[in-house]
């Protein structure tokens, strides 16, 4: 196998167990710690990665932090993420605290794109379902507001995934 280029991401599948040898592998749990930058065994990652995942500006560097996260590639000169420019830096407390915009280390918070959903109309305002109905223009259309959330709903909009670790190579 071709030697990994320092910087490289990829999922881990072992147990926590496991995690504790991973540096004397060869790479670093994606948890955002801090690490000098100064000292030889992260020295070749801080020259690829420098303060992308946040810093101090001097020699003290970030991994990204990826737990829990689902990453996503720099959209470049495409507008397949059309909100790439409005992503925000991943460590906003610190004093370098990473990039943002359409850079490699900026992070982007929940959304839920802007949709409709069609809504019933009918000429009787009762039914045998007891839901209610709203007047509108000579119309009736079924008031989807009333009543109790669906209790089938989440915390959270996200598709199907697994869960791993993501690690990084020295």
């Amino acid at each position: 196998m071709d030697k990994l280029l320092p910087g490289t991401v990829t999922a881990y599948a072992g147990s926590a167990d496991n995690l504790q040898n991973l540096e004397s592998q060869g790479w670093l749990l994606c948890d955002g710690k801090p690490y000098d930058g100064t000292k030889p065994q992260y020295k070749a990652l801080f020259d690829v990665v420098r303060f992308c995942w946040g810093g101090d500006n001097g020699n003290i560097f970030h991994v990204p932090d990826l737990r829990g996260q689902f990453i996503r590639g720099v959209s470049g000169q495409t507008d397949i993420d059309p909100d790439a420019n409005g992503r925000g830096p991943s460590h906003p407390g610190l004093s370098n605290p990473g990039n943002s915009g359409n850079m490699v280390g900026s992070s982007q918070g929940h959304a839920f794109k802007k949709h409709q959903h069609a809504t019933s109309a009918g000429n009787n305002p009762a039914d045998a379902s007891g839901v209610n109905y709203l007047p509108v223009m000579g119309t009736f259309i079924k008031n989807i507001m009333t009543g109790e959330p669906d209790a089938g709903g989440g915390s959270e909009t996200r598709p199907v995934n697994k869960a791993v670790y993501y690690i990084i190579k020295l």
